[in-house]
C-alpha cells in the first residue's frame, strides 16, 4: 500500500509521507531503486525532494553521490531540481562542501 501511495497518489503530500515511511521502516534495495525512480521521475518538488533526502541518509554511499552529482549538473533540469540535488549532495560531503553547496 505505501510503494502505491508513494507512485500513485493524486497529492504530494501523501507521496511524500509514504516515501519517508518507506525509507525509515524498510530501508532495503527495493525500497532504495523506489526512491531513486521517485527522485528523479516524480513531477512535484515535495515528493522529489523526500526521495532525494531518503537517499542521501539512508544510503549515504557512492552511488548516492553518482545519482546526486549527475542530477546536479544536469542541464535539463531546472534550476530548482539541480539544487535540490546539489544540496544533498552538500550534506553527504565536508562540512565545507555542505556550507558551499546548500
Amino acid at each position: 500500500m505505501l510503494t502505491q501511495r508513494a507512485v500513485q497518489d493524486d497529492h504530494e503530500y501523501p507521496r511524500c509521507f509514504a516515501i519517508g515511511a518507506l525509507a525509515e521502516k524498510w530501508p532495503d534495495e527495493t525500497t532504495r531503486e523506489l526512491l531513486t525512480q521517485r527522485a528523479v521521475q516524480d513531477d512535484h518538488e515535495d515528493p522529489r525532494r523526500a526521495a532525494i533526502e531518503a537517499l542521501a541518509e539512508k544510503w549515504p554511499d557512492e552511488t548516492t553521490c553518482e545519482l546526486l552529482t549527475q542530477r546536479a549538473v544536469d542541464s535539463s533540469l531546472t534550476d530548482e531540481q539541480r539544487h535540490e540535488h546539489s544540496a544533498a549532495l552538500g550534506r553527504l560531503r565536508s562540512d565545507f562542501d555542505r556550507i558551499v553547496l546548500t
